[in-house]
């Protein structure tokens, strides 16, 4: 039997007002990033969105378009069409589009290739906003895009300036993974990361907390690879099989990363959680698939996507970066 269910209603700048005890007016000028013109207190602009994020507002862009000749679309450049994380933002974004009456036009790369970058489509289309998904360091395809005064909000880190970003807190994770980690006993741990800069980032999280844990750099466990050549992870894995002091853990950038190293791993002899535990990163989806299941940590992915969606879409602009604190999921990989 079907049973069918009343769609939840829309969340209005209304329902916002009445939660916070103040004039629909203001909740519409504070969304319109508009809030410091009426002299608004940044507390209360600050109140505002927070109330909207919570309650998950979208804007009723059909009434936004009868107000003038607005096209509700949004562009998208998602830097790797294979990452399967940029995969669950890039259907994060388009459920929160749908939801809002927005058309998204995307344009990518794989793996990190600028020159496979093609954006020109998005600016002949009319987009009213930028979402960048993934990290980076530099755009230099950004000018025109900038010459139209649009907003430009990146899902991810940058070392570029003059862009807005929301991306995971990598601080705040670095502690719970080696955290978890310590209180398992581990003394002596190996790293795995690459060149990209979401994994640089982590890498130096990763020694901060190392240094706040008291437990020091192990020597030669400092393992590299490279994004775009996964058997480099093969020779990594043939380094940590020939260490006489084998680490007892192993923290790897990403959650592709460490599948990549549990298969190596098991190749060679070295049995995940029972010789070595491995954690990674981003919960991708294959991570709680994967044997033995991996433990690793969750942004949270639906929020960022959000967020992202109103500052591209002119409805609650963003200064500066917003960090998100992720979630530790304790899996199998370390003794579950």
């Amino acid at each position: 039997m079907i049973v069918f269910r009343q769609a939840k209603p829309m969340v209005t700048q209304k329902d916002i007002a009445r939660r916070l005890g103040v004039s629909p007016g203001l909740v519409s000028r504070v969304l319109a990033g508009k809030g410091a013109s009426i002299g608004a207190a940044a507390a209360t602009v600050a109140a505002v969105r927070r109330e909207a994020l919570r309650l998950g507002y979208v804007p009723d862009c059909a009434a936004r378009r009868l107000r003038g000749d607005r096209t509700a679309t949004l562009g998208v450049v998602a830097y790797d069409f294979e990452d399967p994380y940029f995969g669950v933002l890039l259907g994060l974004l388009q459920r929160a589009a749908r939801a809002a009456g927005h058309s998204l036009i995307v344009a990518g790369t794989w793996r990190r290739d600028p020159a496979g970058l093609d954006t020109a489509p998005l600016l002949k289309h009319g987009i009213e906003g930028l979402i960048i998904v993934g990290s980076d360091r530099g755009k230099p395809w950004l000018a025109p895009f900038r010459r139209a005064c649009l907003p430009v909000v990146q899902i991810g880190h940058t070392t570029g300036r003059g862009v807005s970003c929301v991306a995971p807190d990598e601080q705040a994770g670095a502690r719970l993974l080696l955290g978890h980690l310590r209180s398992r006993g581990h003394r002596r741990l190996a790293f795995l990361f690459n060149d990209t800069l979401p994994h640089a980032l982590r890498r130096a999280h990763h020694r901060r907390a190392l240094a706040a844990l008291g437990l020091p750099p192990a020597p030669g466990c400092d393992l590299r690879c490279r994004f775009d050549r996964p058997e480099s992870v093969e020779t990594a894995a043939d380094r940590l099989a020939r260490m006489r002091d084998r680490p007892t853990a192993l923290v790897a950038g990403d959650d592709a990363t460490a599948l990549l190293a549990l298969r190596a791993l098991r190749a060679r002899g070295i049995r995940v959680p029972e010789d070595l535990h491995v954690v990674g990163c981003d919960d991708i989806p294959a991570a709680g698939l994967a044997l033995p299941s991996l433990t690793t940590l969750r942004p949270p992915v639906e929020a960022m996507a959000h967020r992202a969606f109103l500052a591209a879409s002119g409805c609650s602009p963003l200064a500066g970066e917003s960090l998100f604190a992720p979630e530790l999921v304790v899996r199998e990989s370390s003794g579950g």
